[in-house]
């Protein structure tokens, strides 16, 4: 099992960028780095029930598990976020 570490580095009103590192779960070696965007931080995600597309996911540790669709072929699922569904790790060029 592999880990990635999200490095969240800037943010503005409306996205926040980042640095995402899949490392090697027992040696921790990086085996992949890729840029990341995502919404920006919305207070409503303390409680819980933030509907998606409003905020980003707060920070944490979640398991995630490979996904296939039509739409964005190969990504990662994230499972397991309080109040959110369908959590993906996709190509994309804008929040």
């Amino acid at each position: 099992m592999n880990i990635i570490h999200l490095q969240r580095i800037w943010e503005n009103d409306k996205q926040t960028g980042g640095v995402a590192t899949i490392r090697d779960e027992k040696t921790f070696k990086a085996l992949m780095e890729f840029r990341t965007l995502e919404l920006s931080w919305v207070d409503d995600n303390e409680d819980g029930i933030s509907d998606r597309m409003v905020s980003r996911i707060p920070a944490g540790g979640y398991e995630m598990v490979q996904r296939y669709s039509e739409k964005y072929k190969n990504h990662l699922h994230i499972k397991n976020v309080p109040g959110r569904s369908f959590i993906l790790i996709h190509p994309g060029n804008y929040h």
